[in-house]
């Protein structure tokens, strides 16, 4: 049995959900190493933006895996990344599944889009419900970088970029993005914004605006409004 959802688009955008999967089944060993608490709603969030991309611009390319973190954690390297030998090739079929969403929308388009959903804590006032990291500019250059915190924001949301912390892009947008045909960039989205349905809602058709507004700049395409 696949442990993944892959969707192919038609615009140059990436979705990756490597922690909102779900799925124990019987018979996997658990990790007795490194966070195995799952990343609740990002699946829900990344399927409510594709909804809003579809309207604000097209229909985004999408990876997800479907097994608990506390079995695979798919932003991890594979020697890092579970423990039963069982799971590695549910851990390949994500990456690989990835990796031809990545390769088809990069041939069509020439370039794309890498947008890793992650979830983090980050409740309580002074605290931005959106943080970005590029792997230090490795997988997005400081131009794009400062425009999507700029669209974001045009959209009602407070983003920071983080350059020192611990959400500054992980193993996905390193071994995926390069800056130059493949863009990465990890999103940290509060869980206050991710359990509200309203505010979840929201915040995914406020994302699709902005990125209709960075592929309107970057990919001469999407829509310069809001879904």
């Amino acid at each position: 049995m696949k442990y993944v959802l892959k969707k192919y688009g038609d615009i140059p955008v990436v979705l990756s959900v490597p922690h909102g999967g779900m799925e124990e089944p019987e018979g996997f060993m658990i990790r007795r190493s490194g966070n195995r608490r799952v990343d609740m709603f990002t699946l829900d969030l990344a399927l409510e933006l594709e909804v809003s991309l579809k309207a604000a611009w097209g229909r985004p390319y999408l990876a997800a895996g479907l097994l608990r973190r506390c079995i695979i954690d798919y932003n991890r390297p594979p020697e890092e990344a579970f423990e039963d030998p069982a799971a590695d090739r549910h851990y390949r079929d994500f990456h690989q599944g990835l990796w031809e969403c990545i390769a088809h929308a990069r041939q069509k388009h020439g370039a794309c889009l890498l947008l890793d959903i992650h979830g983090r804590v980050g409740r309580g006032p002074g605290q931005p419900p959106v943080v970005l990291g590029t792997g230090n500019f490795a997988g997005m250059g400081p131009e794009k970088t400062r425009d999507i915190c700029a669209f974001i924001r045009d959209q009602g949301w407070e983003a920071r970029h983080d350059t020192t912390g611990p959400y500054r892009g992980g193993y996905i947008v390193r071994r995926y993005a390069d800056s130059r045909s493949v863009y990465g960039l990890q999103l940290e989205i509060n869980r206050e914004v991710r359990e509200n349905e309203d505010l979840r809602r929201s915040f995914s058709s406020s994302l699709a605006g902005a990125l209709a507004a960075f592929g309107h700049l970057h990919f001469g395409g999407g829509k310069t409004g809001g879904p």
